[in-house]
C-alpha cells in the first residue's frame, strides 16, 4: 500500500479490534447481568406459561433471549459492519441492503441455534446420565456436515457464486492446489462487489463441495499472480494449520 496510507489502515484495523472486544463484553455482561437479576428464570417461567410443550416453551425462551440480545447488540453491529466499512469507503452495500443481511443471518442464526438446542434438551430428557457423549458426537457430525454445505446452501443466501470464467486463472489455481496436496472441485467467483470493495479469497467446503472462490473485486484488480499469493496464504491455513 502507498505508505501515507498505512495510518489509516492502522486506524481502521484498530477500530474494529476496539468494536469486537465491546462486543464480547456487551454480550458477556447481558448473561451476567440475566444470570445475576434472575431474569433468565423469569423468561423461563413465561415460556413454560405460554406452553407446556417442552419443546414449544424453548423456543419461545430462546426467542426472548435471542431478541433481546439481538437489540442490545444492534448498535454495535450497525458501527462495526456498516457506519465503518463506509467511514473508509469499503463498503457498496445500501442501508435497506445491510438490514436485509442482518435478518437473513437472523433467520439462518435463530434456526441453527433452535435445532442445536431442541436437540440438546431432548438428550438431557432421554439419556440424563449420557447426554453429553450423544451431544459430543452428534454436534462433530452436525459441524463437518455443515463445513461440506455451507458452499451449496448457507453462503448463497448472502452472495451469488457462478463458475470462473477465466480458464488459464482456473488452471493455474487448481495446480496450485494439486501442488499443495489439497483435492478441490472448482474455482467459483464471489459476488462480493456488490456489497464491498474489499478483494478475498477462500478454500471451502468438503468432499464433492471444496471449492476455490474468488471476489470478483480480487479478479478485477489484481493479477493473476497476486491471485495466486492470496490463494496460497489461504491453502496455508489448511495445509499447514
Amino acid at each position: 500500500m502507498p505508505a501515507e496510507d498505512s495510518p489509516r489502515v492502522k486506524r481502521y484495523h484498530r477500530t474494529r479490534r476496539v468494536l469486537g472486544v465491546a462486543g464480547f463484553a456487551e454480550g458477556f455482561l447481558l448473561l451476567v447481568v440475566l444470570l445475576a437479576r434472575g431474569w433468565t428464570v423469569s423468561f423461563r417461567v413465561w415460556a413454560e406459561a405460554a406452553s407446556t410443550r417442552p419443546v414449544i416453551a424453548l423456543v419461545i425462551y430462546l426467542a426472548i433471549l435471542g431478541l433481546l440480545s439481538k437489540c442490545l447488540s444492534l448498535p454495535l453491529d450497525f458501527v462495526q459492519g456498516y457506519w465503518l466499512e463506509h467511514r473508509y469507503g469499503l463498503s457498496n452495500q445500501t442501508m435497506g441492503g445491510w438490514i436485509v443481511d442482518q435478518l437473513k443471518g437472523l433467520a439462518v442464526g435463530g434456526a441453527l441455534a433452535i435445532l442445536g438446542l431442541e436437540f440438546l434438551y431432548w438428550t438431557l430428557r432421554r439419556w440424563p446420565a449420557h447426554w453429553w457423549i450423544v451431544c459430543g458426537s452428534a454436534f462433530v457430525g452436525f459441524f463437518v456436515l455443515l463445513a461440506k454445505l455451507a458452499p451449496v446452501l448457507i453462503l448463497p443466501i448472502f452472495f451469488k457464486f457462478k463458475p470462473l470464467e477465466n480458464p488459464s486463472l482456473e488452471a493455474r489455481l487448481m495446480e496450485l492446489s494439486r501442488r499443495a496436496g489439497t483435492r478441490v472441485k472448482g474455482v467459483f467467483e464471489w459476488k462480493l462487489s456488490a456489497k464491498s470493495r474489499k478483494a478475498n479469497a477462500a478454500l471451502m467446503g468438503l468432499g464433492n463441495t471444496r471449492r476455490i472462490i474468488l471476489a470478483d473485486t480480487l479478479i478485477e484488480n489484481f493479477s493473476e499472480e497476486e491471485v495466486e499469493a492470496v490463494l496460497a496464504h489461504e491453502l496455508g491455513h489448511h495445509v499447514r494449520g
